[in-house]
């Protein structure tokens, strides 16, 4: 990186000590508490003496479990916005043959076409 330049900065600095407790959830959850490298980290902050591909798996499983509950949070919000909307992107579309032959919708086909 051009002039020591950090790119992984935290966007919420409130957010730190909660990221800080998820790490070392994770790293439980992988059963790394027992590695030299994960006691060293967890009682002094350092974590030079992680091995590469336990400082991997910790920060590559944090971000699968984020994944996921983002995913898990856009389908309830997008489950509880569709019942009983009246709104007409939630609605269903009709796609019929016509449809896909011309690229049009079923509103854009003039009514012989059908």
């Amino acid at each position: 990186m051009a002039n020591g330049r950090r790119s992984n900065q935290i966007l919420n600095p409130a957010a730190m000590r909660a990221l800080e407790q998820f790490k070392w959830e994770t790293a439980q959850e992988l059963g790394l508490g027992q590695s030299q490298g994960y006691q060293e980290f967890q009682q002094t902050g350092y974590g030079g003496n992680l091995t590469a591909r336990e400082a991997g798996s910790i920060g590559g499983y944090m971000v699968k479990k984020m994944i996921a509950a983002a995913e898990q949070s856009l389908a309830n919000q997008t489950g509880a916005g569709v019942a009983g909307s009246t709104d007409p992107r939630n609605q269903p579309v009709q796609v019929d043959k016509a449809s896909i032959q011309t690229g049009m919708d079923a509103n854009q086909i003039p009514a012989k076409q059908f």
